[in-house]
């Protein structure tokens, strides 16, 4: 979760900031350390137009480029933070979220704090009560269920349109992306890494969905994640490695560029992960 944030933090940056040297009208925040402690060691590689860069790697002893950040990205780092702090079961249902005391924590003023906690409540991950602060909402099996119906919808129709709308050179971008992805689930899945499964299932649904070249599909899609990142990894035994046969079968589809096979693929995987969740006990999620 830690490099999640980090590269988030990062990307938000490289879109929203400046580089170190350059003003932007106001006081900067500097993000490298924060980055690199997150990142504990681990290297970044961002890609802007043709040329790529290590943006962090906190056991060089020369520094990468360092990114700084404006008071619109103050915010999204808040909401990063407290969203993933939400969806991660550190604060669980019922926990009060006081903008004060976030503030202190993440070194912010209250104000994007409080930005981002308006972002949670709209996205439904909290309750904000005048004068107490915002409160973490309870979710039933009802929302489980109406989520994968929802996602089930979009995801499957952006897998089919992933096919169908890439011209050759994409599809060739697409299926290289989508081995490399799947060839790494299968190691990391052979070595019991489980965190590293999950962005790697999460980097495979992302990636195809993006190549249907339709971004507001996408922001739906991803939207749906970030609200409801149900884990069902770890809900019962043996799910990595029946998730690891659906993927490959998801890139059986995605070779013999058949859009009506990958549509198929996709709703199976999202049936099969809904019934998992079914079965078990969720983590923050209670019964209607």
């Amino acid at each position: 979760m830690q490099l999640l944030m980090a590269a988030s933090l990062l990307i938000s940056a490289l879109h929203n900031g400046s580089r170190a040297g350059e003003t932007s009208g106001s006081r900067n925040v500097d993000i490298c350390t924060t980055a690199r402690e997150l990142a504990d060691g681990h290297v970044f590689r961002i890609t802007e137009g043709d040329q790529e860069t290590d943006i962090i790697d906190s056991n060089q002893s020369e520094p990468a480029p360092c990114l700084l950040m404006d008071p619109l990205t103050k915010s999204e780092f808040a909401f990063s933070t407290l969203r993933a702090a939400v969806v991660n079961g550190e604060l669980k249902p019922g926990d009060w979220i006081r903008a004060e005391d976030w503030a202190a924590r993440l070194g912010l003023s209250e104000t994007p704090v409080r930005e981002a906690l308006g972002r949670l409540e709209g996205l439904g991950l909290v309750d904000i009560r005048p004068h107490r602060g915002a409160q973490v909402k309870s979710r039933t099996r009802d929302h489980v269920i109406e989520t994968y119906s929802i996602r089930t919808a979009l995801e499957v129709q952006a897998a089919r349109l992933a096919i169908e709308r890439t011209n050759d050179k994409e599809y060739q971008v697409l299926l290289a992306a989508i081995e490399q992805l799947t060839g790494e689930m299968a190691s990391e899945q052979a070595a019991g890494d489980v965190e590293k499964i999950r962005e790697l299932n999460r980097q495979i649904h992302m990636t195809i969905y993006a190549a249907a070249g339709l971004p507001r599909m996408l922001a739906l899609i991803e939207g749906l994640w970030a609200v409801y990142p149900f884990d069902t990894l770890t809900v019962m035994q043996g799910r990595t490695e029946r998730a690891l046969q659906e993927h490959q079968e998801i890139l059986e589809a995605v070779r013999a560029r058949d859009s009506d096979r990958l549509a198929v693929a996709f709703e199976e995987h999202l049936h099969a992960a809904q019934g998992v969740l079914m079965q078990g006990e969720i983590p923050g999620v209670t019964d209607p």
